[in-house]
């Protein structure tokens, strides 16, 4: 649709045309103040992206599943889907406030 031969465009210049979108994706994408290496901040937009969408995959999944058969959430496919969900729920907020050090294993064993 947006890459063709008269009509070449990026995903960031399709964003910057909607103007109420990128302050959303800023949000959600921009690790804490905090974090001011330019280097972890590019690792955390990176990780917050990748858990996005591993959220949203699992969630659209999920939904196409339950509507089907509402019965299925007693499934361990299912449970194991929302544990997954709620895993990367969990390792975004992590993320986003600038304390990965709590999620390493060096971290623990010290």
């Amino acid at each position: 649709m947006f890459l063709n031969k008269t009509n070449s465009k990026t995903l960031s210049e399709v964003i910057a045309m909607k103007p109420s979108i990128q302050p959303l994706l800023q949000w959600l994408l921009n690790p804490h103040p905090r974090v001011t290496n330019p280097e972890k901040i590019q690792r955390s937009r990176l990780l917050s992206t990748i858990l996005l969408g591993q959220i949203l995959v699992i969630v659209v999944i999920l939904a196409f599943v339950l509507r089907a058969d509402q019965n299925d959430i007693t499934e361990p496919i299912v449970r194991g889907a929302f544990l997954l969900a709620g895993i990367a729920v969990i390792m975004y907020i992590v993320n986003r406030f600038g304390n990965k050090h709590h999620c390493t294993i060096k971290k623990i064993y010290h």
